[in-house]
């Protein structure tokens, strides 16, 4: 089948959300599809990545996303009723390469990913087409919200108002559109929702030596790009850390993940027990070393990479509410919940010196991830899907083929 893939963002490197899934379906989806690419780039580097991607895709298309520009969708929206990340993505270019696109080639299917994508392809209707929005985005900004002050959180609001009306419409104008939880699918509340848990790429996160094992390291990883994440960190290295050191004096505590701010950067001159290391060649490497992982999230939605990401290296993890989620694993596998600093504390204590606890976990940790967390579990969700939708009929098209037509870039009515 010839497939239309659009993305947000080019999908390689593999180290975000919203590349890595789109990272995986083509590794899968390329195995018995034709895939065409056309995606948004934000990056001068993402050019250096184009012969990564091609080993799963027929034909790319890039267009830059002009800052300028999107700044002043921004401005112009300023008043309307369309979410603002949705108006950072409006494009006239991407809008004709698109059309040239569907006016050239006969597709049977078009994928595209992140709520921000939708307005392009939402009002078509010449072939099946599924949306990945991967996690709520409304349930993401009023959490942010309730956590902000000032015009900041005015912000964030008014974000979540728009995003909580438009995300459901949109999701609906989709065949299928697909989420990675249970929650998230709840939050958006469409009728065609389909669950399709994270994976974790078990070739590079997979259990290290216990030997190597630092029983006082503490470990955080993700995007640090992402505000739940500094956040995160913030809090933790604020209101929990103090306490597991006033008990534990030789606790260490290191930040990795690309991109860390000023703010996070700080932290090491605050407390010489922190180190912030940035970017790593091998974040597995990193996590083997710890005695445990923390991911005390109090915003964000969807599911956290970081969880399934250490508990496969066979690594402890100390998590809130709301990073663990919709994840359906408990403390035998290795993942433990705590909402209120000290409960936080005494759980990545226990951790810390129960070195036989940590040596079940090391063992049932990683298979419980693959049990449920394979990103072979995962596409095998997105292949019923296909199976589904190829062999409905569409208008004039016959059964899943998409007619030369062009799109309009319509916002959903609100």
């Amino acid at each position: 089948m010839k497939i239309l893939f659009i993305t947000a963002r080019f999908p390689f490197p593999p180290l975000t959300g919203d590349k890595s899934i789109p990272y995986q379906r083509l590794k899968h989806l390329s195995r018995k599809h034709d895939i065409t690419l056309l995606s948004f780039s934000d990056d001068l580097r993402d050019s250096e990545y184009s012969e990564e991607i091609r080993k799963y895709c027929t034909d790319i298309h890039v267009v830059s996303l002009r800052r300028a520009q999107a700044y002043g969708n921004l401005m112009s929206g300023m008043f309307g009723h369309t979410p603002f990340q949705v108006l950072y993505y409006r494009s006239n270019r991407f809008k004709t390469a698109l059309n040239e696109l569907l006016r050239e080639n006969r597709y049977d299917l078009i994928h595209a990913f992140m709520l921000r994508i939708a307005p392009y392809t939402s009002e078509y209707r010449q072939c099946p087409k599924i949306i990945e929005l991967i996690d709520s985005m409304a349930l993401n900004m009023r959490r942010r919200a309730s956590l902000e002050n000032g015009i900041r959180k005015l912000i964030f609001t008014e974000e979540a108002r728009r995003v909580s009306r438009y995300e459901a419409e949109v999701a609906e104008r989709f065949d299928r559109a697909v989420v990675v939880s249970d929650i998230d699918a709840k939050a958006i509340g469409a009728d065609n929702i389909v669950v399709a848990p994270l994976g974790v790429d078990l070739q590079h996160f997979f259990p290290g030596s216990l030997n190597a094992r630092d029983g006082n390291l503490i470990i955080f990883t993700g995007n640090m790009r992402y505000f739940p994440n500094e956040m995160a960190l913030l809090y933790f290295t604020r209101d929990i850390f103090p306490l597991i050191q006033k008990r534990r004096p030789g606790a260490k505590f290191w930040v990795i993940g690309a991109a860390p701010s000023r703010a996070i950067r700080q932290l090491e001159r605050a407390n010489r027990a922190i180190r912030v290391l940035g970017f790593v060649d091998s974040m597995c490497a990193h996590i083997s070393l710890a005695s445990v992982s923390v991911c005390p999230m109090l915003a964000g939605s969807g599911m956290q990479f970081k969880i399934l990401e250490a508990l496969a290296c066979g690594v402890p993890v100390v998590a809130t509410s709301v990073a663990k989620g919709d994840i359906k694993l408990g403390e035998g596998d290795g993942l433990f919940v705590a909402d209120q600093p000290a409960v936080f504390a005494d759980k990545v204590i226990r951790t810390m010196i129960d070195t036989k606890l940590r040596e079940n976990i090391a063992s049932r940790a990683p298979e419980a991830v693959q049990e449920k967390y394979s990103w072979r579990r995962s596409n095998l969700a997105i292949d019923r899907i296909y199976s589904e939708l190829l062999h409905q009929p569409y208008p004039g098209t016959g059964k899943g083929s998409c007619a030369s037509a062009s799109v309009r870039m319509a916002p959903v009515s609100v």
